[in-house]
């Protein structure tokens, strides 16, 4: 079964460059080139199909439901027979309005063989809706990051949860959130619970104690120093805060 809230390192299944995507303008109406554009997991080209994942299988129904709904028409005309229908964009014209016919040439018509046919997946076994043991395994993803961070970006992680716990009023909690962090690793753990000022508590109880063992555990490529490109600000946009009496040279050199 497939997760939909779990990454997967670069390590098993490596970045493929299948496209280029150019945003050169804003919308001029937001609504109907936005809020219409009307991505689904159902729209898909020819040639591709689809898994037999519950979750995906599910959006499938409910994307479109919510479309059809939601949705006047669509951007791009429809190519096929039906017509005087609901949602129509265009008058139809012709007496051709099914297929196969003669009327219109035999077209439009079905590919047949020739054209896409979806894969058939033979069923062994009787299919349930369940759960393996690595769904239990609530701290894998979490571990995985965190080992994957440069010593830089762990105390970067580390500030950042002492600062947003400063802000809990409750104590338990506090230490709560730490015990939780005591089953991703120690020295996070030890470093939140000593800058907040207690002891480290003792790891939250896991659902199960050996969900599985991971795949991967470390992915340089989930650390920002990964791609750290070419140190060049072009394309971007920098304000700089001044102030009265600042010494404009300094200010032109920055």
């Amino acid at each position: 079964m497939l997760d939909a809230t779990k990454l997967i390192p670069e390590e098993l299944m490596p970045i493929q460059l299948v496209g280029r995507m150019i945003l050169n303008r804003n919308p001029d109406n937001f609504f109907a080139e936005t809020e219409q554009v009307a991505f689904g997991t159902a729209n898909i080209i020819p040639g591709m199909d689809f898994s037999n994942d519950p979750l995906l299988q599910g959006r499938h129904h409910s994307y479109l439901d919510t479309q059809l709904r939601k949705i006047n028409a669509s951007l791009a005309p429809a190519h096929n027979d039906q017509r005087d229908g609901m949602r129509q964009q265009s008058i139809a014209r012709g007496r051709v309005a099914y297929e196969p016919n003669s009327l219109g040439g035999g077209c439009p018509f079905q590919s047949g063989m020739k054209g896409f046919v979806t894969f058939p997946d033979a069923v062994t076994e009787d299919k349930v809706s369940g759960k393996p043991e690595k769904f239990a395994g609530h701290y894998t993803q979490a571990k995985l990051f965190w080992n994957s961070q440069t010593q830089v970006e762990k105390n970067y992680i580390v500030g950042a949860f002492k600062f947003k716990l400063t802000r809990v009023q409750t104590q338990a909690i506090r230490e709560r959130v730490v015990s939780l962090l005591a089953n991703v690793d120690d020295e996070l753990a030890d470093a939140v619970a000593n800058g907040l000022g207690f002891a480290t508590p003792t790891p939250q109880v896991r659902v199960i104690e050996n969900p599985g063992k991971p795949e991967i555990t470390q992915s340089p490529a989930l650390s920002l120093f990964a791609r750290p490109g070419d140190g060049n600000i072009k394309t971007r946009r920098v304000a700089l805060i001044v102030c009265t009496d600042i010494n404009v040279d300094d200010l032109r050199e920055v």
